[in-house]
């Protein structure tokens, strides 16, 4: 079960609420809660699989939009620390972060797959969202979720912006 009052409960309930309202509006394509919410499950569901539960953090290397959006709540969903990469980011800054977070797992897409499979080496596991089954769309994925838990880390260039 969530903890209440984190993102995934609190996401949750909107679902309940509002199943069919629109969630997200991206480009030509738009997706209701209830869409969103089984996008979410069937990805925290596969990152689950891959590494069990408890918090740590998780490498996305995918594009702005709806599939990103998916990935950072099923993620959330999974406890798991979302480390959020631009796929236009040098090799050598992806690979610093890579290497910095000790992140095991680098989700993407097949736009960008074969750039995290040339960072992944052999330490890292790589999952492709559009590869992953709808076996945990139907349901939430019921993870417990601590107060303590990290839910994103992030890096930023380091300029002061003066």
């Amino acid at each position: 079960m969530t903890s209440p009052g984190s993102i995934p409960d609190r996401f949750e309930k909107i679902v309940q609420t509002h199943p069919d309202r629109l969630a997200i509006k991206h480009k030509n394509r738009s997706v209701t809660y209830d869409e969103l919410n089984k996008a979410a499950n069937r990805i925290g569901g596969g990152i689950l699989k891959a590494l069990g539960s408890g918090n740590e953090p998780v490498a996305t290397l995918l594009p702005n939009g709806v599939g990103s959006i998916a990935c950072f709540l099923g993620l959330l969903k999974a406890d798991k620390s979302v480390v959020a990469i631009d796929p236009s980011f040098p090799l050598q800054r992806i690979d610093y972060i890579l290497k910095d977070t000790a992140a095991r797992l680098i989700v993407t897409d097949d736009v960008n797959f074969n750039v995290a499979k040339s960072l992944s080496g052999d330490s890292r596991i790589l999952c492709d969202i559009g590869e992953l089954g709808d076996d945990c769309a139907g349901h939430n994925l019921g993870c417990e979720i601590s107060g303590d838990s990290s839910g994103m880390i992030s890096y930023t260039s380091g300029s002061t912006g003066d």
